[in-house]
């Protein structure tokens, strides 16, 4: 099962980690069924404080835009796709990653099964030293405010890596490869079951906190060892 997110006060918290804490490059990655266009800014994974310092690593604002923003003490870093990137009602792979200081993050998306494309339209590199995020929560589906930004829709797997991951591994995941055949790197990473609160962190660190959501069918990914999401379910439906 993946969750239902209500859009108003549905998220998962994953606290503050020193493996995640203050990443100086990174990938992030999400499964996402979103139910409606988005009209305005929602959070998918951040890490952000309550005085608003920290990376938005997957947002989304109007026109169905997939949104970075990394905050830098001169000029912020920030890239965008284009409008109607996003697709209501199937499961999008939405991946961001970002080379560090210097360079712009760049936003990658495809239906699950597809091709990984670049769909970054505009973005800027910043200047400027990285602002300390350590304090902030990683949270799903919102940031630390608490504030008008939940996401509301579907959301299945999600992952965050140290590094940017290689044109295969993007490929891989487009295709509904799971985060954990590519462990190098890997922070974090949850399958968001839906069955279990908190979420497993499968990368090791701090587990999710779960808030709210409703269970959903999980999509077709495909874990390690050669099971897939939904042949789990219907193997633990055949033990019961």
């Amino acid at each position: 099962m993946a969750r239902t997110f209500n859009g108003t006060s549905d998220h998962i918290a994953f606290g503050s980690d020193v493996a995640y804490d203050q990443l100086a490059t990174f990938t992030a990655y999400a499964l996402l069924r979103p139910t409606a266009t988005v009209t305005a800014e929602k959070q998918v994974l951040s890490k952000m404080t309550s005085s608003y310092v920290g990376k938005m690593y997957i947002a989304l604002i109007a026109n169905d835009k997939i949104f970075c923003y990394i905050n830098r003490m001169t000029t912020d870093c920030t890239s965008a796709s284009a409008n109607n990137t996003l697709v209501t009602d199937v499961w999008n792979v939405v991946i961001v990653t970002w080379a560090g200081v210097g360079s712009a993050p760049v936003v990658y998306r495809c239906e699950l099964g597809g091709t990984t494309t670049n769909v970054t339209s505009t973005s800027t590199a910043g200047s400027g030293s990285l602002y300390d995020d350590s304090a902030a929560q990683l949270r799903l589906a919102t940031r630390d405010p608490l504030d008008a930004t939940f996401y509301g829709g579907g959301m299945a797997d999600c992952a965050l890596w140290n590094r940017v991951l290689n044109s295969t591994e993007l490929a891989d995941l487009g295709l509904g490869k799971s985060p954990e055949f590519m462990p190098s790197g890997l922070v974090m990473s949850s399958r968001i079951t839906g069955t279990a609160s908190p979420e497993i962190n499968a990368a090791g660190g701090t587990n999710g906190t779960v808030t709210g959501t409703t269970f959903l069918t999980h999509p077709a990914v495909v874990y390690p060892g050669g099971i897939t999401a939904k042949r789990a379910q219907y193997a633990r439906r055949r033990q019961s």
